[in-house]
């Protein structure tokens, strides 16, 4: 049997020690029947981001696991035509990576982690859970993509019909806390 070639973009943690756990409980040893080309990036620096994922993007592989948007993002630039699994994306839809969620087509899946609705939800239950709440800071981390732009408009609109007020904050870089945010409003 020939060996499946896969790729695996992630930061250092958790995440990349589950996936390596589960491919093992699969029965994919990498060495054996599995080539992993793990490539992963430190801290809170993408710097290197860019030059991990465009390598792996043009060896042959047969799909990329990429953890997030960004580096999902950096796939698709790097080669459009390579399969991959996304582990987490806001806006699989708004980001241009599948054309619905029910019937994703292409070349990618993976999960998406606010599909429409999902925020206005939290809020209503938030206010449940705590009545007298009167402001919430969203966080987005990818501004100007997508799907965290549409769930913050959808975290405005539903704030606005439970008499909350919104003061979000777009993350502009990955530097230390407190550096690299900006607020709107």
């Amino acid at each position: 049997m020939n060996a499946r070639r896969i790729g695996f973009l992630t930061a250092e943690g958790p995440f990349d020690t589950a996936f390596r756990d589960e491919l093992r409980r699969l029965g994919y040893v990498d060495g054996e029947n599995l080539v992993l080309e793990a490539r992963v990036f430190r801290g809170n620096t993408l710097s290197d981001v860019a030059a991990q994922t465009a390598e792996l993007a043009h060896m042959d592989l047969e799909l990329i696991v990429a953890v997030a948007l960004l580096v999902a993002l950096e796939v698709r630039k790097a080669n459009p035509a390579m399969p991959m699994v996304i582990a987490t994306c806001p806006g699989m839809i708004s980001n241009g990576f599948a054309t619905s969620l029910g019937h994703p087509g292409g070349n990618v899946t993976g999960i998406d982690e606010l599909p429409p609705g999902v925020t206005a939800k939290r809020l209503t239950l938030l206010k449940t859970a705590a009545p007298h709440v009167s402001r919430i800071a969203p966080l987005s981390t990818t501004p100007e993509h997508g799907g965290h732009e549409a769930q913050v408009a959808d975290a405005e609109q539903a704030a606005a019909a439970l008499g909350v007020s919104v003061k979000t904050y777009r993350v502009t870089s990955l530097q230390r806390a407190g550096t690299g945010a900006r607020r709107n409003g």
